[in-house]
């Protein structure tokens, strides 16, 4: 009992060896704690910050430059949060370790790329914003205040910069193995900056162009092309109707107004040597009987996907046909119409026809072709684009909103600009605006998919079409393997031979009604195509590298109803690894069939 006594009265002692351990677990309990607290309250300052990027960004856009003050000291505080709980010594330590130190890299990598753009780039763009509003970049009165747009170049310039910088850091971060709340976040904020980089690129070099465009330096004049999507063309449609646009200090008028086909066609001799490359792509039509025509009718100058080989021909037709030196050519199709009809509203034309962002497009690409004679068409297009364009001009409507439609315009590649300048030129080129074939680095993988008619009515406003790419596989040496489809329906009605003859064609090619479509399939640079298949069989194709680009050439006929099924195999080249451009010639359906196809190596 006594032995039982001394026990209880005198329990086992505990090694100092023990209580180190005890000791030394419970501060790495804490320590851990703390590190997870801290991460825990970084996630949430990045999130802040990341959502007040968004607010920023469409503050700036709807011109609410009082609001955007406010968001960049909020954006400014939520970021030096996040900097304080990842830059402490807690952390610090933590970061060494192999697992979490991934967690905390990637943090790091974010809250210092978006201080950066807090600290350097937006503070002179919400500066000099807060001078100006939205009326500034919109014509008013015919004319635009060219001075005020380039007190932007600067600004625009810094934060351009800044978040291309921000986006190639925080881009390139591996998301794959991190803790899930950390890792959704960091693809927010991936998704987020890239969109606001890219926006920050279309308004520098908007800023950096429109200036001299606009005759900031002296008299500048261009060539307008309307492109009519109903005739399809690879960088949109045929440029039936044209005009010339003066420019002076910001003053805009509309000079000569004329027919592609009547004014600039029918060249006896090609303007510009047309390479072998060019012959075999884009004869006009489906014979080499025409297989220098590019160079030789306005109509066909957009044979070519690449706008800037566009540009250059077309400047060299209306100087030998007109003998008039354009200083650049900008192209537009009727679903831009709409979209600036939306911003400014309706216009009515001369003969009563009221045109409104609703029916802009199937009056002018078929409505017009049924209901007005053939020799008055030319007029009608004529008074369409006058009352637009004094619409547009004269200031009416939203101006922020008139600026949301150009910059949807231009995403969807309905809006092209080349110079024949060649400093704008070359901020041009890089650009979706641009319009050239790559307009990426060569070592991005870009595809392409684009349709021209070979026909001759207008019987692609009947036409719908949907393109879609998967990359399959990626091999070590970074190689993409992409399944491409392509769907075409013709949707022209049973009945079509009520239509005139001017929609359905003369049958010359193709049987009345029937479309007849040479479709293009472009893989990436230096890239190959192994295969090309219609409805599930093989077709003949024509195989040609175009600008260091495979090209498969497959003609397409359509009946009126018919569906058919195009598929592809692409491949790219060597450490072409990451994400894919896919463009597409744009349809007469509002939005862009373009799309991006994501890397099967990430």
């Amino acid at each position: 009992m006594s032995a039982l006594n001394d026990a209880r009265s005198n329990p086992p002692r505990r090694s100092p060896r023990r209580l180190v351990v005890i000791a030394i677990a419970a501060v790495v309990v804490i320590w851990i704690g703390l590190v997870a607290w801290n991460l825990l309250a970084a996630r949430s300052a990045l999130a802040d910050a990341t959502s007040t990027v968004g607010q920023l960004q469409s503050s700036l856009k709807s011109g609410s430059v009082d609001q955007a003050m406010s968001q960049l000291d909020e954006l400014t505080a939520d970021l030096d949060e996040a900097s304080s709980h990842l830059g402490g010594p807690t952390v610090t330590i933590a970061g060494k370790l192999p697992f979490v130190g991934r967690n905390i890299s990637a943090a790091r990598a974010v809250s210092q790329s978006l201080q950066s753009v807090a600290t350097q780039g937006l503070p002179p763009v919400v500066k000099v914003a807060s001078t100006l509003d939205q009326s500034t970049f919109s014509p008013t009165g015919g004319r635009v205040d060219v001075k005020a747009v380039a007190k932007l170049s600067g600004p625009l310039a810094t934060l351009d910069q800044s978040l291309t910088d921000a986006n190639d850091i925080i881009g390139a971060i591996d998301t794959g193995g991190l803790l899930g709340p950390v890792k959704a976040k960091i693809i927010e904020a991936q998704d987020k900056i890239a969109d606001a980089a890219s926006l920050a690129r279309r308004g520098s070099t908007a800023a950096r162009v429109l200036p001299e465009m606009l005759g900031a330096d002296g008299p500048r004049q261009y060539l307008l092309m309307f492109q009519n999507n109903a005739e399809i063309r690879a960088a949109g449609g045929l440029p039936g109707a044209f005009a010339v646009i003066k420019t002076d200090d910001g003053t805009i008028d509309l000079g000569a107004q004329g027919s592609g086909g009547v004014d600039l066609g029918d060249l006896p001799a090609p303007v510009t040597k047309v390479s072998d490359v060019e012959k075999e792509l884009f004869t006009g039509g489906v014979t080499t009987a025409f297989n220098d025509v590019i160079a030789r009718d306005l109509r066909y100058t957009n044979y070519t996907p690449d706008f800037t080989r566009t540009g250059e021909l077309a400047a060299a037709i209306v100087k030998e046909k007109m003998g008039v030196t354009v200083d650049g050519v900008v192209a537009i199709d009727p679903v831009t119409l709409g979209y600036l009809l939306r911003a400014t509203g309706s216009v009515t034309l001369d003969d009563g026809t009221k045109l409104d962002s609703k029916n802009a497009v199937s009056v002018l690409l078929n409505k017009a072709y049924i209901d007005i004679p053939v020799p008055l068409q030319d007029a009608f297009f004529a008074s369409a684009a006058d009352k637009i364009f004094d619409k547009v001009t004269s200031g009416a409507g939203n101006p922020a909103q008139l600026l949301r439609e150009l910059t949807r315009a231009a995403n969807e590649r309905r809006l092209l600009v080349w110079s024949a300048d060649s400093d704008i030129e070359s901020v041009l080129e890089p650009t979706a605006v641009g319009g050239a074939l790559t307009f990426r680095s060569y070592t991005d993988p870009d595809i392409g998919t684009y349709f021209n008619d070979a026909g001759s009515g207008k019987l692609e406003y009947y036409l719908r079409y949907s393109v879609a790419a998967t990359s399959t596989a990626c091999a070590d040496d970074g190689r993409q393997t992409y399944r491409e489809t392509v769907k075409l329906t013709s949707t022209l009605p049973a009945d079509f031979s009520t239509l005139p003859e001017y929609i359905i064609g003369n049958g010359d090619h193709v049987a009345k009604g029937s479309m007849l479509l040479l479709a293009y399939i472009y893989g990436p640079v230096n890239g190959s195509i192994a295969d090309v298949q219609l409805d599930g069989k093989d077709v003949e194709w024509t195989a040609v590298e175009h600008e260091k680009r495979p090209v498969a050439k497959v003609t397409v006929t359509l009946k009126p109803g018919q569906t058919a099924n195009l598929t592809a195999s692409l491949r790219s080249a060597v450490s072409q690894s990451g994400d894919t451009r896919l463009d597409v010639t744009p349809s007469v359906e509002a939005g862009s069939k373009s799309s991006v196809v994501k890397s099967s190596c990430n």
